[in-house]
């Protein structure tokens, strides 16, 4: 008999998602299945749509805790999962019709202990555009190096191992979990972990998800993305400190835009993660703050980059701040 496969559908206020990324799964040309709602503590109906779909389908299960973001729904998800393999899937996003069956193919012939597969996938924005992520066989470094650029508009290849485009074997939670402390980020912690941990990775070259980008996506928040980029950057520190070489682009981005917010507590938090002694290796230009305009050489010009800033208005140092009139002013200022 083929192993059971358990997915995992987290959802946080995706009604009217839901009933989309379930019926993926349940069309399936893969038949041993179940699939878990985690319902993580939704104020609309998405308690009302899991009940309809439990009702329409016996492979459907269900089980809700208060909100605690969609890492602490993920591992709540896998403790529920009675499969040999686990497929986790956010409730605004579907699976192509094949994955789980193509991806399982791949297993043929290989001990499946600390397996991992990854696939491609599709970026799907709100105007139906459609984008395909190839990802590629690419060697674990490679990989951890794409995870740590934050943003992902710092990259030129697409973000790799998308939980959604991948399938993990049991084994590979048990000794693997979603750090609960990140709001967002987790998937490229948990990445992080998967590739410098044990881990093994294998490509299978599909579309074998679709990632939908909506106005409701957790990653639109800014203030919630520094603020778990932030984190992540410590994690690595704390964690993998031999990695902080390749998150210091990420970090310069990082220290300007939260300069330019204003939140000097994540401002603090970070820069000691900076490294200056290997500078000119790490990075092309030497650090620029201030909407280019300091160059920064120590962390003695960090503290004068956030006296100047606390100083001036933002509107004053970054220049796609200005409007008309200032621009003007500061034209006839420079002559």
């Amino acid at each position: 008999m083929p192993p059971l496969v358990s997915v995992v559908v987290t959802a946080f206020n995706q009604a009217r998602f839901l009933e989309d990324a379930v019926n993926s799964v349940l069309r399936q040309d893969y038949d041993n299945i179940e699939c878990w709602i985690i319902n993580d503590g939704s104020t609309d109906s998405t308690e009302a749509i899991a009940q309809g779909l439990m009702q329409q389908d016996t492979r459907v299960h269900y089980q809700s805790q208060p909100n605690g973001g969609v890492s602490a729904a993920r591992n709540l998800g896998a403790r529920c999962a009675r499969g040999e393999w686990v497929q986790f899937l956010d409730g605004d996003d579907w699976l192509a019709s094949d994955k789980l069956s193509r991806q399982l193919a791949a297993v043929d012939g290989k001990h499946p202990d600390r397996l991992v597969i990854y696939s491609d996938y599709e970026r799907v924005e709100r105007s139906g555009l459609r984008q395909r992520c190839e990802i590629g066989s690419q060697p674990p470094e490679a990989l951890a190096r794409r995870l740590l650029i934050c943003p992902d508009r710092l990259a030129d290849i697409p973000f790799p191992l998308l939980q959604q485009a991948m399938l993990l074997h049991r084994s590979v939670l048990a000794q693997f979990s979603f750090d609960e402390t990140l709001q967002a980020c987790e998937d490229r912690a948990f990445g992080l972990a998967l590739l410098r941990d044990g881990a093994r990775l294998v490509y299978v070259p599909m579309v074998a998800a679709f990632y939908r980008q909506h106005g409701a996506n957790l990653t639109q928040n800014a203030r919630i993305l520094r603020q778990s980029y932030a984190a992540l950057f410590r994690w690595v520190g704390d964690r993998y400190p031999d990695l902080l070489p390749d998150c210091q682009r990420s970090l310069y981005f990082l220290l300007d835009t939260t300069l330019e917010a204003g939140e000097y507590d994540l401002f603090r938090a970070i820069a000691p993660l900076v490294q200056f002694s290997s500078q000119e290796a790490l990075i092309e230009e030497p650090l620029r703050l201030l909407g280019g305009t300091l160059p920064v050489r120590s962390h003695q010009d960090l503290r004068l980059a956030v006296a100047l800033r606390r100083l001036l208005p933002a509107r004053w140092l970054y220049p796609h701040q200005r409007g008309p009139r200032l621009r003007s002013l500061l034209a006839r200022f420079g002559k």
